[in-house]
């Protein structure tokens, strides 16, 4: 959590809300039952506002839904931590490109695939690097065997990995 004198991009936003309704604090907790200290406190970046909370204030201020998920992403970087909130991002990223890969084995002969080179030592990075070697990888490893596994080893401190991949799993 952010400290008093430094308040958070959450913060932030909640302020340019309230300053964008012009209405008070007291009004608006009266409105969606929550109490005025916590909405102040958290304005102040001194304190975490519970999810329900936070759902009624984005019903409340009727925001788009650009800004709807502008203003829960900043919630869960206050939660979370950015450097989180971008590991998961990221993971999901490349799980839902993961689900929708194709493979169209009836028109390539195995022999006219080949793996990209891999060095051990070194990693793939980049983005457009990660998912052209991925995909030629699994094209390839589907080509050359009935039974190709795919093991994705993802960053040791992302300990919600599991929760990901499940989801995954479970469409």
């Amino acid at each position: 959590m952010e400290n008093k004198n430094n308040t958070s991009k959450f913060s932030t936003y909640l302020k340019k809300l309230f300053d964008k309704s012009e209405e008070s604090i007291s009004s608006v907790a009266r409105s969606i039952g929550a109490e005025r200290t916590s909405i102040h406190k958290a304005l102040n970046g001194e304190r975490q506002l519970p999810y329900h909370v936070v759902h009624a204030l984005a019903d409340h201020f009727q925001l788009s839904l650009e800004e709807r998920q502008e203003f829960f992403r900043l919630y869960d970087i206050l939660l979370q931590g950015e450097s989180v909130c971008k590991n998961r991002t990221a993971v999901s990223y490349l799980l839902k490109y993961l689900a929708s890969f194709q493979f169209q084995t009836a028109t390539v002969s195995p022999a006219a695939v080949t793996p990209p080179p891999i060095s051990e030592n070194a990693p793939v990075q980049g983005e457009l690097a990660v998912l052209n070697t991925v995909n030629a990888i699994l094209y390839y490893e589907i080509l050359q065997n009935d039974h190709a596994a795919f093991r994705l080893f993802l960053p040791p401190d992302m300990d919600l990995s599991q929760v990901f991949i499940s989801q995954w799993l479970g469409g």
